[in-house]
């Protein structure tokens, strides 16, 4: 067998047209797939606007009153022992009847569903965050509900804990004004 250096030259020649055109079809196909995405994402985002006018419109159509369109929220917490700060921005806070509402507006089968995990996790941190009852916009149905988790500082039910502690902190202040008294008493 021969090797010679101008076989491999003109093998090399023969591939690579078919490496070239290759690497464009690569290239041009990553090319359109970024595109692509950018265009879905643009759609995503208006048909999101849009919603967010539309039940701006609807709300108000129900009486409510529209206070702040996507208001800055944030709250802490720590991890291990550094304090993470949170920024989230709910789509309004508005008021009827006196009761402010913080609001959530969504569009689609999956996120218009308010059982849809990621659309429940987000209502819960918006209402543990701002501690007001929340209303929940599907603008497919144009439909309004209101959303109450029953551990959440808005809940229907009571907070034993929390009057617990304040009678707690009652007993144990008459407990000590009790005992003053006493010792200036005997004082006297």
């Amino acid at each position: 067998m021969h090797f010679c250096c101008m076989d491999w030259f003109d093998i090399m020649w023969e591939l690579f047209p078919y490496l070239f055109i290759g690497t464009l079809a690569v290239w041009l196909y990553k090319f359109l797939e970024k595109r692509i995405i950018n265009l879905q994402r643009q759609r995503r985002l208006k048909r999101g606007k849009n919603a967010e006018l539309g039940a701006k419109k609807l709300l108000e159509k129900n009486g409510y009153t529209v206070h702040d369109y996507q208001p800055a929220l944030s709250y802490n917490f720590k991890a291990d022992s550094e304090i993470v700060k949170v920024n989230i921005s709910p789509d309004f806070i508005v008021e009827k009847g006196g009761t402010k509402y913080v609001v959530e507006v969504k569009t689609g089968e999956v996120a218009g569903n308010a059982n849809y995990a990621a659309t429940r996790r987000q209502m819960l941190e918006y209402n543990l965050a701002s501690e007001l009852p929340l209303l929940f916009v599907n603008m497919d149905h144009q439909s309004i509900h209101e959303i109450r988790f029953p551990f959440s500082a808005t809940s229907n039910g009571i907070n034993w804990w929390k009057y617990l502690g304040i009678i707690m902190l009652s007993v144990v202040g008459i407990t000590i004004i009790a005992m003053a008294v006493k010792a200036l008493l005997k004082l006297l």
